[in-house]
C-alpha cells in the first residue's frame, strides 16, 4: 500500500484531508465569486445611474465620478445583503460538482473554468428566458437596451462562476490535492 511521506520535507503531500482540502476550496471559490460580485454589481449599478442620468432623473450637477462612487457605495450596500442568500445555491449547486469532479478525476484549470461559468449561467437563465420570449413575443429589438442588460446579466454571472472556478482550482492546487487513498492519484497540474 502506498502511503503518504508526510513527515519527508520533499514531499507533496499535505496532512489536510482531501475531503477537507474540497470542502476549503469551496469556501474560497465563494470568496472570489463574492469578489467578482462587486464590480458586476457596481457596473449594473452604474448603467442604472447613467439611464437616470439621460432621462434627467438624477439630482443636477451630478457628474460621472459622482455617478461612479455612488454605483460603488451602493454595490457594497446592496451586495453585502444579497451574498448571504446566495450562499445556500452556491454550496447546493457546488459540493455536488466538486464531488463529481473529485469522482471522476477532471478536476483541471479549464473543466473548473467552463464549470463554474456553465453553474452560475444556469440558474440566470432559467431566470431570463421568460423575459426575453415576452420581449420578443411584444416585438422588441436585439439591439435595444433591454437585450443589453439580459446580455450583461448573461456575462456577469458567468464572469463571477469563471472567478470562482479559478479561485476553485487555485485553491486546490495552492493546498497539493492529491491522495494516494482516493480517486485522484495525483497532483493537479495545467493540463496540455
Amino acid at each position: 500500500m502506498n502511503t503518504p511521506d508526510i513527515a519527508n520535507p520533499t514531499s507533496t503531500e499535505s496532512s489536510i484531508k482531501p475531503l477537507l482540502k474540497l470542502m476549503i476550496s469551496l469556501v474560497l471559490a465563494f470568496v472570489g465569486f463574492s469578489f467578482a460580485f462587486f464590480p458586476v454589481l457596481s457596473i449594473g449599478f452604474f448603467r442604472i445611474m447613467t439611464i437616470k442620468a439621460s432621462d434627467n432623473t438624477l439630482p443636477d450637477g451630478m457628474t460621472f465620478v459622482d455617478m461612479l462612487v455612488m454605483a460603488v457605495v451602493l454595490s457594497f450596500l446592496y451586495g453585502i445583503f444579497v451574498l448571504i442568500p446566495l450562499c445556500v445555491p452556491f454550496f447546493i449547486i457546488g459540493i455536488p460538482a466538486a464531488l463529481i469532479g473529485w469522482k471522476f478525476k477532471i478536476i483541471r484549470w479549464w473543466v473548473c473554468l467552463l464549470g463554474g461559468g456553465l453553474i452560475t449561467t444556469t440558474p440566470v437563465a432559467f431566470i431570463l428566458t421568460p423575459i426575453t420570449l415576452g420581449f420578443f413575443l411584444r416585438g422588441g429589438s436585439v439591439f435595444s437596451g433591454d437585450m443589453f442588460d439580459i446580455a450583461t446579466m448573461f456575462l456577469g454571472s458567468s464572469f463571477c462562476g469563471v472567478a470562482s472556478g479559478l479561485s476553485f482550482w487555485l485553491t486546490l492546487r495552492f493546498l497539493h490535492f492529491s491522495d494516494i487513498s482516493g480517486p485522484i492519484t495525483y497532483p493537479i497540474r495545467f493540463s496540455r
